[in-house]
């Protein structure tokens, strides 16, 4: 069976979060594994049938790694105010 246990969902989500990573749009990559976790949590993503938490460990997986990409985001944010602070600084002085 090629398009067992959701092959297809899968390739598509892993797929926009390595773009969005590779691209630095960590939010956009949280919430596509936000997307993934609720798929996983309803059988449609590693599960081999639908059911409410068919595939616990994917669904909690998925939420650490959105997790992860919100710090991410969070630290690009940081720098990025920490860059212009430096700028303005250096541009007044």
């Amino acid at each position: 069976m090629p398009l067992g246990q959701g092959a297809m969902f899968t390739a598509i989500i892993l797929g926009a979060i390595t773009v969005f990573v590779i691209d630095r749009e960590f939010v956009k990559a949280g919430l596509f594994s936000l997307v993934a976790a609720g798929l996983s949590f309803a059988g449609f993503m590693h599960a081999p049938e639908l059911a409410l938490n068919a595939a616990p460990q994917y669904s909690l997986g998925y939420l650490i790694v959105a997790g992860m990409f919100v710090y991410c985001a969070f630290q690009e944010a940081s720098v990025k105010v920490t860059k212009r602070e430096t700028v303005k600084q250096s541009v007044a002085s």
